[in-house]
């Protein structure tokens, strides 16, 4: 590998002449300037990355961080490819950790955080932080000045379903959900909108009809969304509450509930309706298929990379994104008539 002083030595300059050539830092004459590339060139001369990093302090790259818990959930996959995409057509290298210690994050080399959910702890993030950070809000936008935030309305997914299993005629409809995200601030308000729409139908009994908020999984299932919604099924099947539909946490929970719900003899759709919320690539290939909230992943990845580069590079940062939050049809929710359900003798409340 060739040096810089390799390439001033051929071009017969100075180091100093190089340096300024390649950093485009300083007066060159133009005779100069072309006897110095023409040099590195022939040279096949690269600047070490690692030491323009220190000379302009830029490294061009982001760091994303993602609960352990989250790392496997194909949604933020997906999250992860769109902010890598947005990222790298800027110039910048995104790299991932489950790190979540903020002590130890601020001896890495990055120019921005990009907070993949807003399970962190903020005063400890504010107290550590020394570079610009964006934060996926899924709720309520979050009041900290010194964090930008990309705000995804997870209620409002929550109401359209619950509007949309209510216009094919379910009314009694159950929620199925993991416990540890009632424990993790905004991420649920998917349950408590779920206890708006829902406590006129069930009253003050609405949580005996939440499935698997009182199952603490093992160490080995604490990420596993699936075996809660095997568990949610379980749970369902042995209360056989008075319900024709039930909206799920995510989509894993979604396919897990399934799964084991028609492994238990209950039959989905034509005993129990089934909806999830993310849609990922596998609700599309379940059988049957998943009806789900489309909360766009890629495009939330993209945002937060855009508005986080933005303030690494002093731009304005741009109007807020709203996302295009919508119901996919498919085949595990059908509709019913009042009175006309096959699971738990429910009667359909208008």
């Amino acid at each position: 590998m060739s040096t810089r002083k390799e390439v001033a030595d051929l071009a017969g300059v100075s180091e100093v002449t190089v340096s300024r050539v390649l950093n485009k830092n300083g007066y060159v004459s133009r005779e100069k300037e072309n006897l110095v590339k023409k040099a590195a060139e022939k040279l096949g001369y690269l600047p070490n990355p690692i030491a323009v990093s220190f000379k302009k302090n830029v490294t061009k790259q982001i760091l994303m961080l993602l609960p352990e818990q989250d790392f496997e959930n194909s949604f933020f996959v997906e999250l992860f490819k769109g902010a890598v995409r947005y990222a790298e057509k800027a110039g910048y290298l995104l790299a991932v950790s489950t790190d979540m210690v903020f002590s130890k994050i601020t001896k890495k080399m990055f120019d921005g955080i990009i907070l993949a959910n807003s399970s962190f702890a903020p005063d400890e993030l504010q107290k550590h932080l020394r570079v610009p950070a964006a934060v996926l809000n899924f709720g309520e936008e979050m009041h900290y000045p010194w964090l930008e935030n990309i705000v995804v309305d997870t209620g409002l997914a929550m109401e359209l379903m619950i509007k949309h299993l209510n216009s094919l005629g379910h009314s009694r409809i159950g929620f199925a959900m993991p416990r540890h995200t009632l424990m993790r601030g905004t991420l649920s308000q998917r349950y408590y909108r779920y206890s708006e729409l829902l406590r006129g139908v069930f009253g003050k009994k609405i949580n005996e009809y939440v499935y698997g908020i009182d199952h603490t999984a093992s160490e080995d299932h604490l990420a596993n969304y699936y075996h809660y919604g095997e568990i949610a099924a379980e749970q369902i099947y042995g209360k056989k509450p008075a319900i024709t539909a039930v909206v799920c946490f995510n989509d894993e929970v979604a396919l897990g509930l399934m799964g084991r719900l028609q492994s238990l003899g209950i039959k989905v759709p034509r005993d129990l309706s089934v909806t999830g919320i993310d849609n990922i690539l596998q609700s599309a290939y379940s059988v049957p298929a998943l009806t789900t909230v489309n909360l766009p992943a890629m495009e939330q990845g993209e945002e937060s990379a855009r508005r986080l580069i933005c303030l690494i590079e002093g731009k304005d940062i741009p109007p807020k994104m709203k996302f295009n939050i919508k119901i996919v049809q498919r085949e595990s929710v059908r509709a019913i008539k009042k009175g006309n359900d096959n699971f738990g003798n429910a009667k359909i409340i208008k």
